[in-house]
């Protein structure tokens, strides 16, 4: 859970009563977490890890097939704009996973695992905001 001035926003998954399918979820509160507002978000098996800076809240999401990388980024936790996110050494055959991230000195900071079959490291790649 992240907070930007008095609005919070969760992530999750969630699934209905009596479905088979979970969702990607996020939560929105505008009043301390007394009550929070629902939205279903794309991507079925896509990880995500969330943090904020002091302005906006921003998510990097991991795709589906495990290719590629997105910034969400939301100044309110209602509207989001996505940004691709070019990785460092990301080749032909590779997966791409994202462990954590952080808002340091104006720039995000993202652990990230790039494998293929054989092999597997973790760098850490610096995102401008």
């Amino acid at each position: 859970m992240q907070r930007v001035g008095t609005v919070l926003v969760a992530q999750g998954w969630a699934r209905a009563a009596g479905a088979s399918r979970v969702v990607r979820a996020r939560w929105r509160s505008t009043d301390g977490g007394r009550h929070w507002r629902f939205t279903a978000v794309k991507g079925e098996r896509a990880g995500w890890v969330s943090t904020s800076s002091d302005t906006e809240f921003l998510q990097v999401v991991t795709a589906d097939d495990e290719r590629s990388v997105t910034l969400s980024r939301s100044a309110d936790g209602v509207t989001w704009h996505e940004t691709p996110i070019a990785i460092a050494g990301l080749t032909e055959g590779m997966e791409v996973s994202v462990g954590d991230a952080v808002v340091h000195d104006g720039a995000l900071h993202l652990l990230v695992t790039l494998a293929n079959r054989l092999d597997a490291v973790t760098v850490v790649q610096r995102v401008e905001l």
